[in-house]
């Protein structure tokens, strides 16, 4: 987000490679959710994502690739996996928002569905 805004250029939430962190373990977190049966699959392609994150930077006369970026993603994705992994309890928060069990878009979370009530 830094580099599409010049106005927030050194804001940051964690520092670069937090920031790297966050996001890569919430898309891990909801690409295990969206897939679920095959997580190995996904979190080689979302390490490959970050990967061409950084090749892409490299060809740019402004930014520049750094392993530490790519190694801050891969342990962003591990704790992503890890969190979906042991179950990290998203019924409750689910059930704030509207979307719980008895909301308008059931949910089985333990499955990893998505089940519409129509």
């Amino acid at each position: 987000m830094n580099a599409w805004i010049p106005a927030f250029a050194g804001m940051t939430t964690l520092g670069g490679n937090g920031d790297h962190l966050l996001a890569f373990c919430a898309l891990a977190c909801t690409g295990l959710m969206a897939y679920p049966k095959r997580p190995a699959i996904l979190l080689a392609g979302l390490l490959a994502y970050g990967g061409m994150i950084e090749v892409l930077q490299s060809l740019t006369p402004d930014r520049m690739a750094e392993w530490a970026d790519l190694l801050a993603d891969a342990l962003g994705l591990a704790v992503g996996w890890g969190v979906r992994r042991h179950g990290f309890p998203l019924q409750p928060a689910l059930d704030l928002i509207g979307g719980g069990n008895d909301g308008p878009g059931r949910t089985d979370i333990a499955h990893g569905r998505f089940l519409r009530n129509y």
